[in-house]
């Protein structure tokens, strides 16, 4: 069981070129742009992984992106927010339409000056397809729901992920799994999907516990999937029945704790 969990955690980046953001020119005290870090000019934080593949992708858009052998760079003549969020999706729109990144969602997710920190400063915001590509880490809220009897967890919810979905279809999942968008915590994300994916209703969603974070890597072929996920924990009563609502679900089952755990290890 372990062994399958330690595949995913954080791991070596050697294959890919860091991706940075160059703020140089960004005023160090500016709330309009979200930035606020008092030593934020002359630096380039890290803010992703991308492939040499891609990378000779971004290099076609040399006013947006600075390729070089040893990393990727955006331009620090975009110094705003709202600038680098419209070079960056003109650009991720031109390779969508080129057939290079699919799935799209009109879904965005929030890119930050410190790459494992949720509490950083916004620098942008990317459509959820790309994020893989740019190797930006990327935020999920799930949901541990569990029944307990005499007072100790004895089964878990599973949930079955629609054939339908982008990614990982018709694969095992929580009860109860989103992506955090801009503009969301994890809590809000967790109640919001709690509802949609299980039909679990506010004032229960609202009771679930957090109990810690899981940040991981998982190496594609064509991209870096770099990911923390916000766990949470909810207890749910003998009689309860998820209903999904939004269609990405295809199924739900309750297994007792060791069962799920095998079913993991394989």
């Amino acid at each position: 069981f372990l062994q399958k969990i330690n595949q995913h955690r954080i791991s070596n980046t050697q294959q890919y070129l860091p991706f940075r953001v160059d703020l140089a020119s960004t005023p160090s005290s500016s709330s309009s742009q979200r930035v606020n870090n008092n030593n934020i000019n002359n630096i380039k934080p890290l803010v992703g992984w991308v492939t040499p593949a891609f990378a000779s992708q971004l290099n076609k858009f040399p006013n947006v992106f600075q390729v070089g052998e040893s990393e990727v760079v955006l331009s620090n003549r975009y110094s705003s927010y709202d600038s680098r969020t419209d070079a960056v999706h003109n650009v991720v729109t031109s390779l969508a339409k080129q057939g290079i990144i699919t799935g799209w969602r009109d879904e965005y997710y929030r890119v930050c000056d410190n790459y494992l920190s949720f509490q950083a400063n916004l620098l942008f915001q990317i459509e959820r397809a790309a994020a893989l590509h740019f190797g930006v880490t990327t935020y999920g809220a799930h949901l541990n729901g569990y029944v307990s009897r005499n007072g100790r967890p004895v089964e878990i919810w599973i949930g079955r992920r629609s054939k339908k979905k982008t990614r990982y279809p018709g694969k095992l999942d929580h009860i109860v799994a989103g992506g955090v968008p801009v503009g969301m915590s994890p809590l809000e994300t967790l109640i919001k999907e709690s509802m949609e994916e299980a039909s679990i209703i506010r004032s229960l969603a609202e009771k679930s516990i957090c109990t810690g974070t899981i940040a991981y890597q998982k190496h594609g072929t064509h991209s870096l999937n770099s990911g923390v996920i916000f766990q949470y924990d909810l207890q749910l009563s003998e009689d309860f029945s998820p209903l999904n609502l939004d269609g990405e679900v295809s199924e739900f089952f309750r297994l007792d704790i060791p069962s799920c755990m095998d079913l993991v290890s394989d």
